[in-house]
């Protein structure tokens, strides 16, 4: 299963509450471009991009997205370092 993150601030609202083109937000931002748009609609940012959107709104990253740790699902009578019970 693969980690979940989710956006949590309509990031696109914001920038469009503010009446800034995307052009404009991407370069305020530092992002590309297409980066920002893909964003803005929910695919997970880099981990640079995200704390450059998360400076520029001045929050910090955990308020904008969360993440959710799936759990690893371990072989039945193994412990966690791999050994029998």
């Amino acid at each position: 299963m693969k980690d979940q993150l989710k956006l949590l601030v309509d990031i696109r609202g914001l920038r469009r509450e503010a009446k800034v083109g995307l052009d404009a937000a991407a370069e305020l931002l530092g992002v590309n471009r297409s980066s920002l748009a893909r964003i803005e609609t929910g695919t997970k940012p880099s981990l640079i991009d995200a704390l450059k959107i998360a400076r520029f709104l001045h929050l910090p990253v955990e308020q904008i997205w969360s993440f959710a740790e799936k759990k690893r699902a371990t072989k039945p009578g193994r412990g966690k370092n791999g050994s029998s019970s």
